[in-house]
């Protein structure tokens, strides 16, 4: 099923479409995949083994999967890998509730302006519904402030408070705007208790 409104392939069932790719890059994949079978291989060829190529790619606004375009896919898969260091280390599930969106729909839904979602760089990760206690929620802050500062590649961490738990999380990609947290006032105190435990 195609759009004319969205520059993106959406998915529906039964629609496969595998176009390979050659890569050099180590971190890229081998072959781009362009539909859910495709980018689930990768993604198990990878070790990404808590998070599906369903749920990475399911958007709630258009009640589809959105599959970034082939440029975009590198990006996404890095995210993924990130994401699943963070679900390895933090040891039980976590959701996502947010990943690529097209620049049309991220201004429809408020997105900010130069939002790395729009490049597939970017997930925001939630603790499923009723497991979000305080303790837990310092938990995971704690080890996605440890690797934030341990590895250059994770760009951007943010931690919301609603849903309770959320945190957005980037990866370094071309046309990233570099390494940032937000809001400050709640991710510095971890960072700093990060910092003094190394």
């Amino acid at each position: 099923m195609a759009t004319n409104v969205l520059p993106i392939l959406l998915l529906g069932a039964g629609a496969l479409l595998l176009a390979g790719r050659s890569s050099d890059d180590e971190a890229g994949p081998t072959v781009t995949p362009t539909d859910l079978e495709g980018l689930q291989a990768e993604l198990n060829a990878r070790g990404v083994t808590d998070f599906t190529a369903h749920e990475l790619t399911w958007s709630n606004h258009v009640d589809d999967n959105l599959i970034p375009p082939p440029e975009l896919m590198p990006n996404l898969l890095k995210a993924a890998d990130l994401a699943q260091r963070i679900r390895t280390e933090y040891g039980k599930p976590l959701a996502v509730t947010s990943s690529y969106r097209p620049e049309p729909m991220n201004t429809q839904v408020a997105g900010i302006p130069n939002s790395q979602h729009v490049r597939a760089a970017a997930l925001d990760l939630t603790m499923p519904s009723g497991t979000a206690t305080t303790q837990e929620i310092d938990r995971l802050r704690m080890i996605a402030a440890r690797m934030w500062l341990q590895d250059p590649s994770f760009h951007g961490l943010g931690m919301y408070d609603s849903p309770p738990g959320r945190i957005h999380v980037d990866v370094e990609h071309p046309g990233s705007t570099g390494r940032e947290t937000w809001p400050v006032d709640r991710v510095a105190p971890y960072l700093a208790r990060a910092q003094a435990e190394a």
